[in-house]
């Protein structure tokens, strides 16, 4: 997530892979992505690995396996390659499909893409198999915060919080499910039952 892709003034998150290696839900490997600011259109991108304590906790601490690799805000590719590791962070195609027009004249589909023209952030870590522990039977989650705080695609506020259990904040649902239901009708009743359902699955 990049500072150009958010409202004015949000902070690029941190992104944790987290891997289980033991099934019991808790974290003992964990990859870190943390981003500089973005400063005169430029941005870097570091990545950590994590184990033990420092795994399953909401530190930013690990062995440092890569460092300041620039952060692509257009159609160039940077991959920077560490020993066994390889990372890339930058703007790619969207390769989502969706037909808005017909979403919003009643399911009557046109065949045009909304998001043909529309790019996403994209990470991707390449890593040894050895770096994922010796248990072939893994668990993997994805997590994004600000360290203080995560974030999930379908999560709200939640407070009080503590170390092992930050407060989520959605940043994804609100927006996109209102700006889609809002179409159900232009009463104000009806536009009270979308935005409420959209409070209630957000």
């Amino acid at each position: 997530m990049a500072d150009h892709l958010d409202a004015p003034g949000l902070k690029s998150p941190n992104m944790d892979a987290e891997i289980d290696t033991d099934a019991d839900a808790v974290a003992e490997i964990a990859f870190r992505i943390t981003f500089s600011p973005k400063v005169k259109g430029k941005q870097t991108a570091r990545v950590r690995r994590a184990t033990g304590a420092e795994a399953a906790g909401n530190s930013s601490g690990g062995q440092l396996i890569i460092k300041d690799t620039p952060v692509n805000f257009d159609s160039s590719i940077t991959i920077m390659e560490s020993g066994p590791y390889k990372f890339y962070a930058g703007l790619r195609s969207d390769p989502f499909f969706f037909d808005l027009l017909g979403f919003l004249n009643g399911f009557k589909f046109t065949g045009s893409d909304f998001f043909i023209d529309k790019n996403v952030f994209s990470m991707v870590l390449e890593v040894p198999n050895t770096a994922l522990g010796a248990n072939p039977k893994i668990g993997i989650w994805v997590r994004g915060g600000l360290r203080s705080t995560r974030c999930s695609t379908m999560g709200t506020p939640r407070t009080p919080s503590t170390a092992s259990h930050p407060p989520r904040t959605g940043r994804s649902s609100r927006p996109v499910l209102w700006r889609r239901w809002s179409h159900l009708g232009t009463t104000p009743a009806r536009r009270r039952r979308s935005r409420s359902f959209c409070s209630r699955i957000s």
